[in-house]
């Protein structure tokens, strides 16, 4: 499935441009064409043909990444494909009003981060940097 993917697949190119820009800051994917690089292209070209009402769409590249921190290239491949298809994950297919619903209960504590440390910053911006009034 490797080899056709590498061949076939549509999504190659991006596949291999996002791959670089995947957790650039996490020691298994600091370095281009590491093992590890290598082992996510592989795994996001076989799944690009292995699932080709899917193929390869922006933020698998994460998903299978994190995967590969803790199982084998094709353990992670496999259950990349979970993930993706088993309704019980929700992220492909008939459910795809539930997948939003997971990914905002999934992110609800960093979007609340977030929006108090924005807060915070513009209560303390105008005391360190005040505008200067135009004359």
């Amino acid at each position: 499935m490797l080899r056709i993917g590498r061949e076939y697949s549509p999504d190659v190119r991006q596949i291999d441009l996002d791959v670089n820009r995947t957790y650039r800051d996490h020691i298994n994917f600091r370095e281009r064409f590491s093992t590890s690089q290598k082992s996510l292209f592989n795994i996001l070209c076989a799944y690009s043909v292995y699932n080709v009402e899917v193929g390869y769409c922006q933020g698998m590249s994460q998903i299978a990444a994190l995967l590969l921190m803790y199982l084998a290239e094709e353990d992670a491949f496999w259950a990349l494909a979970q993930l993706m298809t088993h309704h019980k994950y929700a992220m492909h297919g008939e459910s795809n009003s539930d997948w939003a619903i997971n990914l905002l209960i999934l992110f609800a504590p960093l979007i609340l981060t977030l929006i108090f440390v924005i807060r915070v910053f513009r209560a303390w911006v105008p005391q360190i940097s005040p505008v200067p009034s135009s004359s």
